[in-house]
């Protein structure tokens, strides 16, 4: 640049030889910090000559200085000192530019029709503005950018509301309507300037959602803010303990599609749904097929649907549940026990001795089957009282069954009680001498049907680390109730399927952040202090899982 300009030198030149810069970039002149200038030059003299550009004799443009040159006309002065040069229209407009760059922060509106002029009167690239300003390519196209948005928008960049940090998240919003909505809930500190980004996002997963599934984008937004309290919408990494582990059921009417809206892939699977519900069938065998694609599968035998259906035949049917272990190659599979609820023994007409001689003798079968693949296999505790889970367990152990690698027990039946109940059964069980034994052997102890956070937490301090339920929320969002009496209740919502995908994906992430704030509270830790990790909907585009399904 400096080959372009001629010195001319320093001259006092009179104020009505000098004209204003018609393509100077500032257009906002504050008038208080005008009068403070022309205060300070009153006092102390003019400390830094202006900068103008001649252009014939006795006839001058600034080039650097208006603000200066505006103070010496309010104090009344006849002329400025000045530095004169000589240089092109080029020279000229990148040092008027710079100078404003430099001296005092030009609003991005400014800054950005500077150097649109650039472009536009002198074919500058984004690589030679970036050399002139020392800016970013990437930086000044941000800022460019804001040139194309509505004057609704642009008119927020007056008022300070409208930054260039805040505008490099906000312009990636999908239209005019969101975008004001932001800026809006920014002037009146309703959302802070540091969870900009965060917001954004929470809008951008929103619409793809919504894009993805035909629905209004204010329809799954309004889902997400209906959710109370923050943090519930995130995942918290380093918060749940690395050996828990939570598995959704996918039984009844979850399919392969929903897997996406789960916050966790660890999924179980009921071998009963499988081999005597068709259409849970056909849902399952979609998820078998992109196994791939599940982070853990756990296989149950399937006795407690067996029993609702009063299907006692199936209790003879262990090999049957041992081929479908060989094909479906869980991660975890259960053995067939009779459960000690009363309404199987009162349907049945068995008495609990016989209960017992059937679950020692499908755990005999389950124990000497040798699978093709590795796996975990469960034995589930089972009892009227705190007492008879004991007694399970002893019965157990009596069979050899927790000499063999691989093996580990759960306490079923806990479903449908009170927590008082599960935390009496569970604390009477994991206290007794032998038990402590097996457990510091067995990977995991699982809790079958818990899916209450608190509930959880509470058998989790007591030595249970593994669990799987379909939860509260997750019933509610496929339209199942699980009631006390150990009946599933099918409860005619009417929305549209599509409808019910939101709910499913946003009550499970609900769920999932509630357990994530009780084992926070638990550990004393603050989730503000954690790293944050969004659950990603990127999954949702190349159509994963995507099939036909009945």
């Amino acid at each position: 640049m400096k080959g372009n300009i001629k010195d001319i030198g320093f001259l006092n030149i009179p104020l009505n030889s000098i004209k204003r810069n018609p393509h100077q970039p500032r257009k906002i002149f504050d008038e208080s910090k005008l009068r403070e200038l022309a205060d300070n030059i009153k006092q102390n003299g003019l400390l830094q000559p202006i900068v103008v550009r001649r252009i014939k004799e006795n006839e001058y443009i600034i080039i650097a200085g208006e603000r200066r040159y505006r103070a010496h006309k309010l104090l009344g002065l006849p002329s400025v000192k000045a530095r004169v040069i000589e240089c092109d229209d080029k020279t000229a407009y990148e040092l008027t530019l710079l100078e404003n760059l430099q001296r005092e922060d030009l609003n991005i509106i400014e800054e950005a029709k500077g150097y649109e002029y650039l472009k536009s009167k002198f074919g500058y690239s984004l690589d030679e503005l970036s050399k002139v300003t020392g800016k970013s390519p990437s930086n000044i196209s941000n800022i460019l950018s804001i040139l194309k948005e509505d004057q609704e928008i642009q008119k927020y960049v007056l008022d300070k509301t409208l930054t260039l940090a805040a505008y490099v998240w906000i312009k990636q919003l999908p239209n005019k309507k969101e975008k004001l909505k932001l800026l809006q809930l920014l002037r009146e500190e309703k959302v802070k300037r540091t969870k900009v980004k965060d917001y954004v996002r929470r809008v951008l997963e929103a619409y793809k959602y919504a894009e993805k599934l035909g629905l209004r984008p204010e329809d799954v937004l309004n889902q997400i803010e209906r959710k109370g309290k923050p943090g519930r919408y995130d995942i918290k990494e380093d918060i749940i303990p690395e050996d828990f582990n939570f598995y959704f059921i996918v039984d009844f009417s979850i399919t392969a599609r929903d897997l996406r809206y789960l916050p966790s892939r660890r999924i179980l699977i009921s071998a009963y749904h499988f081999l005597y519900d068709k259409s849970s069938a056909k849902r399952l065998t979609l998820i078998l097929l992109d196994k791939a694609k599940v982070d853990a599968l756990f296989c149950d035998s399937g006795v407690m649907p067996a029993c609702r259906k009063k299907d006692w035949s199936y209790f003879d049917k262990v090999e049957t549940v041992l081929e479908f272990y060989e094909l479906a190659k869980p991660d975890i599979c259960v053995s067939c026990d009779v459960p000690f609820y009363p309404f199987v023994f009162n349907n049945w007409h068995i008495s609990k001795d016989e209960m017992w001689k059937i679950t020692e003798r499908n755990a005999k079968k389950f124990l000497s089957w040798k699978p093709k693949f590795k796996t975990t296999k469960v034995f589930p505790l089972q009892g009227d009282s705190p007492e008879s889970y004991l007694e399970c367990f002893y019965r157990y152990k009596k069979l050899g069954v927790f000499d063999e690698p691989d093996t580990t027990f759960g306490f079923g039946g806990l479903a449908t009680s009170s927590q008082s109940h599960q935390v009496a059964v569970v604390s009477h069980v994991m206290k007794d001498s032998e038990v402590q034994k097996v457990r510091k052997r067995v990977p995991f102890v699982h809790g079958f049907g818990i899916g209450n956070p608190q509930r959880i937490l509470s058998l989790y301090k007591l030595g249970v680390n593994s669990f799987d339920a379909l939860t509260i929320c997750v019933l509610m969002a496929t339209g199942q109730y699980w009631l006390r009496n150990g009946k599933t209740a099918i409860h005619i919502i009417h929305e549209s399927p599509l409808a019910r995908e939101v709910r499913l994906h946003f009550n499970a992430l609900s769920f999932w952040g509630q357990l994530t704030e009780l084992f926070a509270k638990e550990r004393g830790i603050q989730l503000t202090q954690t790293t944050e990790k969004r659950f990603d909907l990127s999954n949702l585009e190349g159509g994963e899982f995507d099939g036909s399904e009945a």
